[in-house]
């Protein structure tokens, strides 16, 4: 492993080559934060946005749920009723 600007990488020479940046240039975001996350060398960082991903996933549909259940009931703020 070496050490590029900070970054530990495998192989320097796969960052971003010179050949590849035109290529590079087309990639949609999520792939260019794939491969970034795969250049830096570090298996866990695709791991970890991947749960990251699931757990955003999960946040989603408990607010929706909530978000429905909450319409059907009435809740009183005022605390005389």
């Amino acid at each position: 492993m070496r050490w590029y600007g900070g970054l530990a990488m495998a192989d320097g020479s796969s960052f971003l080559p010179q050949d590849k940046v035109a290529e590079f240039a087309k990639m949609a975001p999520v792939t260019v934060l794939q491969e970034t996350m795969r250049a830096a060398g570090d298996p866990r960082l695709s791991r970890w946005h991947q749960e990251l991903c699931e757990k955003g996933d999960q946040v989603k549909v408990l607010s929706s749920v909530s978000a429905s259940a909450g319409s059907t009931r009435v809740v009183r703020t005022d605390p005389r009723h």
